[in-house]
């Protein structure tokens, strides 16, 4: 893709499919802790409809357990991006209140 080819070229590590609540421990990356400058997750999504009433919690918990294994992966003083999209469910999942 050739979004992804200029960031692979700089050395960046691109995964797809991977379960962001078991980084530290699951993962390729489980015997990296503190060795990441950056870590970026591009609209994350559990796979449950915005309309149903779950849809919150579980986005929150999910943030929540990503923001975790940030906390391990990076080094310090680096630096944890959620891009998510404006406008409702998405406000409400309130990602700069789960730091």
């Amino acid at each position: 893709d050739s979004n992804v080819a200029p960031l692979l070229r700089m050395g960046a590590c691109i995964h797809c499919g991977t379960d962001v609540t078991k980084l530290s421990t699951d993962s390729p990356w489980k015997t990296r802790h503190g060795s990441f400058d950056v870590m970026s997750w591009a609209f994350p999504h559990t796979r449950t409809p915005n309309r149903d009433n779950k849809c919150i919690p579980e986005h929150r918990h999910l943030l929540r357990s990503f923001i975790k294994e940030c906390a391990v992966l990076l080094k310090p003083g680096a630096m944890g991006i959620i891009t998510v999209k404006e406008g409702w469910p998405y406000n409400n999942w309130d990602v700069a209140g789960l730091v």
